[in-house]
């Protein structure tokens, strides 16, 4: 039987990390934008700061869960629009 296993993010900060910040980034947006992808799968700002940081976070999400032996696999799904 399967076992489910809650993954606890880390909710350090870009700059705890290590994490490089492009020059080209306003530091503010880009780092309300990790935090804001560390607790959730929405983006909400679409600016182009918040968006990397955002990024950031959930390619950091993704290695965490890898260094937990979890992976997720693209599922494909087909969408049928019909104009009524």
């Amino acid at each position: 039987m399967a076992t489910v296993v809650k993954l606890k993010p880390n909710l350090a900060r870009a700059t705890e990390l290590a994490i490089q910040l492009p020059t080209t980034v306003n530091k503010q947006l880009y780092q309300s934008g990790y935090e804001h992808g560390m607790r959730s799968n929405t983006l909400t700002n679409f600016k182009a700061s918040y968006r990397a940081g955002f990024r950031a976070a959930k390619q950091k999400l993704r290695e965490l869960r890898e260094a937990q032996g979890l992976y997720h696999f693209p599922t494909r799904t087909k969408c049928v629009v019909s104009a009524k």
